[in-house]
């Protein structure tokens, strides 16, 4: 029923396809390829530094634990399943694609069977982290303005506490230049642990207040999560 919703909606604005974007996808890979086995998915990891410096200005600081912990099983899980599915699903840097926009923009429409527009690199920049939620924009083009801005929006302490939070080898394996950047002391491990509690303590209400709701599907939620 969904294939045949999405396929309406496809011929009825004259397109060839259709996409969905969703950040948990990840999680449901395989239920996706069971029932779309032409499906190309997309992952796109960025540096967790700089996704903590986005939490941080939008006023998010509360929960980089909470993003942490997913980026860890996000980016895991998306490796493992790019070996098994290499003909299905890719991972892309952010800090690849913005410092290549072309050519990265070709080898993503190539592994998509899509042809290459050039117009498909003047995206405008909406929703920056330093102003309010938004989806209009005069300024457009893809650079690298972003990449490795934690520089300048993370303390020491804040920096080491996302180091203590991500997986260490999965950093050494997809961002080895981050080697060292984030070096693990007493008080970033202080900081992270204080972090990771209170995310602990929030997401627990979350679950229960959707276990209330909806048992079913919290359960299956979770479970997911957990056993990626």
């Amino acid at each position: 029923m969904y294939a045949r919703c999405m396929g309406w909606v496809t011929r009825k604005n004259r397109a060839s396809r259709w996409v969905q974007k969703a950040t948990s996808y990840v999680f449901y890979v395989e239920d996706i390829l069971e029932c779309f086995p032409e499906a190309r998915l997309l992952f796109l990891a960025r540096n967790p530094l700089d996704l903590a410096a986005s939490m941080k200005r939008r006023g998010a600081w509360w929960a980089v634990a909470r993003m942490a912990y997913g980026w860890n099983k996000g980016v895991r899980l998306a490796r493992r399943l790019a070996r098994k599915h290499p003909k299905n699903l890719a991972v892309i840097r952010y800090e690849d694609f913005v410092r290549a926009p072309e050519k990265e923009m070709r080898s993503i429409c190539s592994f998509c069977g899509l042809t290459f527009y050039e117009e498909t690199l003047r995206i405008p920049h909406v929703n920056r982290s330093e102003s309010p939620y938004n989806q209009s924009s005069s300024d457009t083009g893809i650079n690298a303005s972003r990449v490795g801005y934690y520089d300048e929006i993370l303390t020491v302490a804040e920096a080491g506490a996302v180091g203590a939070l991500v997986n260490g080898r999965l950093i050494e394996d997809i961002y080895p230049e981050l080697s060292g950047k984030a070096p693990l002391s007493l008080t970033g491990a202080s900081y992270a642990a204080a972090l990771a509690t209170g995310a602990a303590l929030t997401t627990g209400g979350e679950h229960l207040r959707a276990l209330l709701n909806e048992p079913r599907h919290a359960l299956e939620r979770v479970k997911r999560r957990l056993m990626a």
